[in-house]
């Protein structure tokens, strides 16, 4: 697989888990869509690769550690009338995407293969190693907002 297909099936199995575990709409930052006009709730998922580093061969493969730094923003509609309770919903959220972040670990799906995200890809699993950190953010355009920020790691594997 190349680096892109690598970043996509990450990408698609970081989504297809946080998606049910955070409960509202999550957009992939590199996606150029606003949430639903009706969602009061949604977060931005934003991957980014840290380090790539040799880590050897498996079977006349060529095998790479990669790290990768997770931010999920968190964001809540506000107003005066609700604020209690949208309050309450962002801090659910963004406590939920810290629990799904926090040493977590998820075998990636093969979506280049399977767009349906059917087949899993053997040995490689997403891991993150430590707790994830969670931060209140100054509100912005009427929005609350939440960051929950995590270190991780997979293995690729590639021809030779």
């Amino acid at each position: 697989m190349t680096p892109s297909e690598d970043r996509r099936n990450l990408t698609r199995t970081l989504m297809a888990a946080l998606v049910p575990a955070l409960g509202c709409e999550v957009i992939p930052a590199d996606e150029d869509r606003a949430p639903a006009a009706n969602s009061g709730t949604w977060a931005r998922v934003t991957i980014t690769d840290t380090a790539t580093t040799p880590s050897g061969r498996v079977s006349g493969a060529r095998r790479s550690r990669v790290d990768v730094a997770v931010v999920i923003d968190v964001f809540a509609r506000t107003n005066a009338a609700e604020q209690v309770a949208s309050v309450d919903r962002i801090d659910q959220i963004a406590a939920n995407a810290q629990d799904a972040l926090s040493y977590a670990s998820f075998i990636l799906k093969d979506y280049v293969a399977d767009p349906t995200g059917g087949t899993s890809l053997q040995g490689i699993v997403f891991r993150t190693l430590k707790p994830a950190t969670l931060r209140q953010m100054p509100k912005m355009d009427g929005y609350s907002r939440r960051t929950v920020e995590a270190d991780g790691l997979y293995h690729v594997v590639h021809g030779v």
